[in-house]
């Protein structure tokens, strides 16, 4: 069922922008953005190794103060390595940080004057650049150092700089020094254009400055190569000789084909088939015909299987008609396909819009046709692989298609060590090759040339240690050369090689704080200047990167008690603590082992006197004492001193006010309130502890239920609908939010129900899902006659506007199903998983929850490895087990769940410790239920303890980012709300906020009946809007000494918003 709210929201972005935080101020106009004014760009290079630094000035045109966020995009290889900033006229060096720990410093200092600087890397190859504060009409200088290995090209080793700036510069100026290099250096397209390298003593240097200018797209030069190899070698400690080395290959050549056999593979599958089939088979009449071919294999691609159908074309002319009527209504899957035992001279692979297989044909030709635009796809043989050379037939004429498909590209194949190891290859060109690697004593480099059918070695050499070397230090050149490796390796290995060797990568960032205090408060390595004042201070930097993946399992263990501790006493306040003192075992060995001391053990009794609490750290809080500001951050207020007042509902009310406006006003000391007219939602200005500018912004940041409104919504909204109102002043304000709160902040509490109270204030009334008109492609289909529906899914399926919609997919597979037609339904849902199946896993998520709920488990548990493999976060682990345990595997499913319960998910660990105490609850409902045939040996006897609990309902999205508050209404209409640390007699709401990856219900009994499943304050963005907006719905029974009861339902609510009832359980099941 489908409801449609839809909101677009156009995002774009351009590399390299500088930009201020844009702020109303009074007179209704807004900050200018930040200006790059001056770049200085100093490179030094040699035919190894450059190294740049960007010396960046900005300008701030406004009077008043602002944020710099500067973007730029790097090159592939080229490694952020230093940041300094420019503090009192001294350039300070900056420090590599965790960087989530870098940027919550600079968002905790900035606003106050105190100068911090953040450079992170963001996505796809672009960095962002944070300096708060510029000064009004005034500048601040960054500089930027970047290092990198280059690599070879046709013309020679080419650097390269992007550049896009879109100010018009005051000054742009390029300084290059070139060393080590035989021939002179080429300027190359962009800045440099036209212009000579000078010689400078054993040097080339060259120097160009442009006032007023918007600079070309890049810096680029190239250092020309005296002969066909270049190289640099130093020696390492186990004997072997390390290696950089340049090669430029002799120019390709062509050899023509004259096949006489052809192997076609023909995607049979219904995404293979498309309204260009005609041409397909038209290009290959053509084809067979120019080149007299005799015999003809067809390899039809379909599902997971292949078909091969051979024919002599002199004596069965008619293979067109049978291409032309052979069908599968399935999706063909990624598999790999061989066709080394086909025997032919050349293979011709034909496509729909769709195919991520990889073929492995061996020594055979093979060419891919592409009647249009979109597919791409791969030959190799499992541990390479290369794109299959692509023959479009759009864009030219099929004679010119034919003559690209009868040619092989013969040249340089690859460059090996004699021994067979392998050498990494830095990205390059057909001109030129980058590789690097090791050399045992006695092995040799070889040159391999051939083209796909056969090869020979046409040159071997050594590589003594020294050669042309680099005047980068080989350790420092073994690290650059690691960079593009470790970028891609698990965030583990990024933290620690950033953290050791000083580059930014996806979790490290640069940081440069002003104060010594902020170094030491947030555990931040001083820069060397700072150092001996660090040490008169006492501070010793705790460096933790060692620590990076190594953290005791005990303490994990024990994390996950102490959160399992808390569920217990969601209905029994005196449960003794779950206190886990070593990972050895209180459980049974193995099914018919022993079995003692299971029921109790592990439950450490307080002394006389003491708590059963276990001690987690740190000082107890009154929650009097606590202010929750944005992003969930939480401050005792007495840090914020005086400089907070809250004005309460009852006080905001006082006179029978009509606005928020009114109501604010008088009640706050320094708060000043003013309408600038009487209309009816008449403009609002309002000043915190007076004036700070004569012409800048003076107001207030306003805050309502976490997100930055206008000002002027103070005078539209209604007192009778605020909780609170939060004051924060000055630099209170601005230690929190910003700059943007450089005036104070005003934060709106709407009234959403009181925790400790029923009843909710929601904008849109409720309403129940199932009431919903369904989409016009459900109705279209549920009134064709059922013995036509499939026929009508295959036309809807060719409109434009489906083609990459998941939703649709996930709806025609619940109908085909439905109606009887499992395997048009399965084929849905594997035409979503191959060609719709983005970076979060969702989609795979998604066909897995629906998999299960026809009873298709193998094909669900299959998914389910797939994403704890690809992804491996806790929520697939838990899908994984539930998918075991229904599928009888129930061994392996406790295994799983404990699995996840002592991994360390320390990027994460806030967001896991709540799933650590679910999964916990699962584990022990099926050790329970099935003890005598599981073997929980490994399993701290402490932790196998049960919630008394029969009912439980949890709710899980398919997706990650998506929210709503949950509340069950039990039989007889009673509503369960979350309502504090106690359950109530109806039940409990032990996880509302769906954001924190599920919600769940839990009674002590379940009544006889049904719950309705409500979200409030539903969210329905999604993070991959390829997927699905799926629910998955799972009622766990548990009847005192019977076996656990599981359910699983999924619910589709994409389009929906506000507050809707979105399912019903009926029990008992």
């Amino acid at each position: 069922m489908r409801m449609l709210f839809l909101a677009a929201l156009l995002l774009g972005s351009l590399p390299a922008i500088s930009q201020a935080r844009f702020v109303s101020n009074n007179g209704g106009l807004q900050l200018r953005p930040a200006q790059l004014a001056r770049c200085k760009v100093q490179v030094t290079a040699d035919p190894f190794v450059a190294t740049t630094k960007m010396e960046l000035e900005f300008y701030n045109p406004n009077d008043s103060v602002v944020e710099v966020r500067h973007r730029l995009r790097l090159e592939p290889g080229q490694a952020v390595a230093g940041l300094q900033l420019d503090l009192n006229g001294k350039f300070r060096e900056g420090s590599i940080e965790e960087k989530w720990k870098a940027r919550a410093a600079y968002q905790e200092v900035t606003g106050q004057r105190i100068d911090p600087a953040l450079l992170q890397m963001e996505y796809g190859g672009e960095y962002s650049l944070r300096i708060y504060p510029v000064p009004g009409r005034g500048t601040r200088r960054v500089i930027i150092t970047l290092q990198e290995v280059l690599h070879a090209a046709k013309e020679g080793v080419v650097y390269r700089l992007p550049l896009s700036p879109r100010d018009t510069l005051q000054e742009f100026e390029v300084s290059v020094q070139v060393g080590r290099c035989p021939k002179q250096p080429l300027a190359l397209a962009g800045f440099l254009d036209g212009r000579a390298f000078l010689r400078s003593g054993d040097a080339y240097t060259m120097l160009r400055a442009e006032r007023g200018a918007v600079p070309a797209r890049t810096v680029s030069f190239a250092m020309p190569l005296p002969q066909r190899s270049w190289y640099c070698g130093w020696p390492k400690p186990d004997g072997s000789t390390g290696f950089l080395l340049h090669f430029q290959p002799r120019p390709d050549d062509w050899v023509q084909l004259s096949p006489k056999s052809a192997v076609v593979l023909w995607d049979a599958s219904s995404y293979g088939r498309s309204s260009f089939d005609g041409q397909r088979i038209d290009f290959l009449r053509s084809y067979l015909w120019a080149h007299n071919i005799r015999s003809l294999t067809v390899l039809l691609l379909q599902g997971k299987g292949t078909d091969t159908v051979h024919f002599d074309l002199a004596q069965q002319p008619d293979w067109p008609a049978y291409l032309a009527k052979v069908r599968y209504e399935g999706y063909r899957s990624g598999d790999s396909v061989d066709v080394r035992g086909l025997k032919a001279d050349v293979a011709l692979l034909f496509t729909g819009y769709y195919f991520n297989g990889v073929v492995n044909a061996g020594s055979m030709p093979l060419f891919h046709i592409a009647i249009a635009r979109g597919p791409v796809a791969y030959r190799g043989d499992g541990s390479r692989r290369e794109l299959i050379p692509l023959v479009p037939v759009f864009g030219q004429t099929r004679s010119e298609a034919i003559v690209q498909a009868s040619r092989i590209r013969s040249g340089l194949l690859e460059l090996r060590r004699s021994s067979g190891k392998p050498l990494e290859r830095i990205a390059g060109d057909e001109g030129g090759w980058t590789v690097f690697g090791d050399l045992a004593p006695g092995d040799t480099l070889q040159a391999v040339y051939g083209d796909v059918r056969s090869s020979a070695v046409e040159g071997r050499w050594r590589l003594p240690a020294g050669g042309q070397c680099s005047s980068a230090d080989p350790a420092r050149l073994q690290v650059l050369l690691q960079y593009p490796a470790a970028l891609r390796s698990d965030w583990i290995e990024q933290l620690r090689y950033g953290a050791r060797n000083g580059i930014v990568t996806n979790y490290t960032s640069y940081l440069v704080l002003e104060r010594i205090e902020d170094y030491i408060k947030y555990n931040i390595r001083p820069p060397k200047e700072l150092e001996e004042e660090c040490a008169r201070q006492h501070y010793v930097w705790h460096d933790r990167s060692h620590l990076f993946g190594e953290w005791s399992e005990l303490e994990l263990v024990q994390e996950a008690a102490a959160e399992y501790t808390r569920r217990l006493r969601l209905w029994d306040s005196k449960a003794p603590a779950v206190a886990v003192a070593s990972l050895s075992s209180g459980g049974p060995a193995a099914a018919g082992g022993s079995k003692a001391g299971v029921a109790g053990t592990g439950v450490v009794q307080p002394a006389a006197g003491a708590s059963g609490d276990v001690a987690i750290g740190g000082r107890g809080q009154s929650l009097d004492e606590v202010v929750v500001t944005t992003l969930g951050q939480v401050r005792n207020a007495r840090e914020l001193g005086t400089s907070v007042a809250k004005v309460r509902a009852a006080e905001l009310t006082q006179g029978k006010v009509v606005n928020l406006q009114q109501g604010l006003t008088g009640k706050v000391s320094g708060l000043v309130v003013q309408q600038t007219n009487n209309g009816v939602f008449n403009d609002t200005r309002i000043t915190l502890r007076g004036m700070r500018s004569l012409t800048g912004n003076n107001q207030p940041l306003v805050v309502l239920d976490g997100v930055p409104m206008p000002i002027n919504v103070l005078s539209s909204m209604n007192p009778n609908d605020v909780q609170d109102v939060l004051i924060l002043k000055s630099s209170s304000a601005t230690a929190i939010y910003g700059p943007e709160a450089a005036n104070g902040a005003i934060l709106i509490t709407s009234k959403r129900g009181n925790k400790y109270k029923g009843g909710y204030y929601d904008g849109k009334a409720l309403y129940r899902l199932r009431d919903m008109e369904d989409e016009g492609y459900i109705t279209e289909m549920k009134d064709t006659d059922p013995r036509l529906r499939i026929e009508r899914y295959m036309q809807l399926r060719t409109e434009s506007r489906y083609a990459r919609n998941g939703v649709f997919y996930f709806d025609m597979a619940q109908l085909l199903f439905e109606d009887g037609h499992s395997t048009e339904a399965m084929a849905a849902l594997r035409f979503a998983i191959d060609s719709l199946a983005g970076r979060s896993g969702a989609v795979k998520r998604s066909a897995a929850y629906m998999m299960e709920e026809w009873g298709r488990m193998k094909e669900a548990l299959a998914l389910h490895r797939d994403l704890v493999k690809t992804y491996g976060d806790i929520r697939s682990y838990r899908d994984l087990a539930l998918a075991l345990y229904r599928s009888g595997e129930r061994q392996e499913a406790v295994d799983t769940l404990y699995a996840a319960v002592r991994r360390d998910w320390v990027m994460r660990a806030g967001y896991t410790l709540p799933w650590k105490g679910l999964l916990l609850q699962d584990l022990n409902m099926i050790v329970a239920a099935h003890r005598d045939e599981l073997n929980v040996g490994s399993i701290p006897g402490a932790l196998l303890r049960s919630v008394p609990v029969e009912m439980r309902i949890v709710v899980q999205p398919a997706q990650g980012s998506v929210s709503g508050t949950f509340e069950v209404q039990t039989p007889g209409s009673r509503k369960v709300q979350p309502s504090g640390p106690k359950p109530g007699p109806y039940g409990m709401i032990a996880a509302a906020e769906l954001s924190s990856g599920f919600v769940e219900y839990q009674a002590r009994e379940g009544r006889r009946g049904t719950y309705a499943l409500r979200l409030r304050y539903f969210n329905g963005y999604k993070d991959d809007h390829q997927a699905p907006l799926m629910l998955r719905v799972m009622t766990f029974r548990q009847p005192a000494g019977g076996k656990p009861i599981l359910t699983v339902h999924n619910v589709m609510l994409d389009y929906q918003w506000g507050a809707v009832e979105f399912d019903e359980v009926l029990w008992p099941q």
